[in-house]
């Protein structure tokens, strides 16, 4: 079973081609390849042709997509260079071992992406001809990982005929999502509460992520709230206790991961701001709104949100920490530095309907 985390180590990028005279208009294109030292504990097996990797470059300062690309796959022994391969560009499983379907592109300044499994982007429906890969929450398909955006230059030292590149070192692929824990009491001046329900609403459930910008770019109706009803009654009391929820690993709430708290040139957030909703009251329900636009959420994190009930608003603080299933690995709120956010009105809920509506 594959984990959410490939360790990678980009040990350099050579090319075996010699320097030629090259015509402005059609700069040579320059063949590249990569050797990589994958963590033994990452939880891969079968053989190597079972893992592929796309890398894409982008313009180093536009960040445009150069449409050069490679794709790869791990090589038969580890600290040996990856073997070109063509691959099935929606799935990205490997088809055979090719040499000319690896990078090659002309001399110049990149930012560089990896990808794993190697399949290929398509076009973002209505922006401006850009290009991502498909996201869908609930899908089915094997997750994609990716690196962060590396920068590169392929124009090299001439050595023993070869162009040799160096790269930053230990690089990670992962799953671009974070997870959502909530531990909610109640303050010294509010005895008891009930806890009728929570919800994140305004969330990507379909889309595209965009490797360059490391953001998700959601589809027509592709937002949904995701509900995390309690059963009832779940009775806060100020004795210090604080429910949490989810009560077990595999009820986490989870995110895409990118910069919520990312803004344009106008000071408008760009990426969509989740928002946390808290129903209090086994009556009269009364709500509470926590917008999610105050960190960038790295993915394989978990956020903690620490919720204490007073009379007329809730105090709200931030716990992070590195995701991990490991039980010898304490990922605890009480295991990291609690940040403040503020405090957020409590306010009666007159929606006709009841219930969390689903924000499009």
């Amino acid at each position: 079973m594959r984990t959410p985390v490939l360790y990678l180590l980009l040990l350099t990028l050579f090319t075996a081609c010699t320097r030629e005279a090259a015509e402005e208009e059609h700069p040579p294109l320059i063949p590249v390849d990569f050797a990589m030292s994958r963590d033994a504990a990452d939880g891969e097996e079968g053989s190597y042709h079972d893992v592929t990797y796309r890398v894409l470059l982008y313009d180093a300062v536009t960040n445009a997509y150069t449409g050069y690309s490679g794709t790869y796959c791990n090589p038969a022994a580890n600290h040996a260079w990856l073997t070109p391969c063509t691959v099935n560009t929606a799935t990205g499983a490997w088809q055979a071992d090719d040499s000319s379907a690896g990078l090659s592109a002309p001399a110049g300044n990149y930012n560089m992406v990896l990808v794993s499994p190697a399949a290929d982007m398509t076009a973002i429906p209505n922006l401006d001809s850009q290009k991502g890969y498909p996201y869908h929450r609930e899908g089915s398909s094997p997750a994609l990982h990716f690196s962060d955006t590396i920068p590169v230059a392929i124009t090299g030292i001439l050595t023993g005929g070869k162009y040799i590149y160096t790269v930053p070192g230990e690089k990670k692929l992962t799953e671009r999502q974070a997870r959502i824990k909530i531990q909610i009491g109640c303050g010294k001046d509010v005895p008891t509460e009930v806890l009728a329900g929570v919800s994140v609403a305004n969330v990507i459930g379909k889309g595209y992520y965009r490797p360059q910008t490391l953001n998700f770019h959601p589809a027509n109706e592709g937002m949904i709230t995701i509900e995390k009803l309690v059963a009832l009654p779940v009775v806060l009391t100020n004795n210090g206790t604080y429910h949490s929820i989810p009560q077990t690993a595999d009820e986490y709430i989870l995110l895409p991961s990118q910069d919520y708290a990312k803004i344009d040139a106008f000071g408008q957030l760009i990426n969509p701001t989740p928002v946390l909703r808290v129903t209090l009251g086994s009556v009269t329900s009364k709500t509470v709104d926590i917008p999610l636009s105050y960190t960038n959420m790295l993915p394989l994190h978990t956020y903690t949100y620490k919720i204490t009930i007073n009379a007329v608003h809730v105090a709200v603080s931030l716990g992070i920490a590195p995701w991990t299933d490991n039980p010898g690995v304490d990922d605890s709120i009480e295991s990291f530095p609690l940040i403040p956010l503020g405090t957020f009105k409590i306010e009666d809920w007159h929606s006709g309907g009841g219930g969390t509506d689903v924000i499009q």
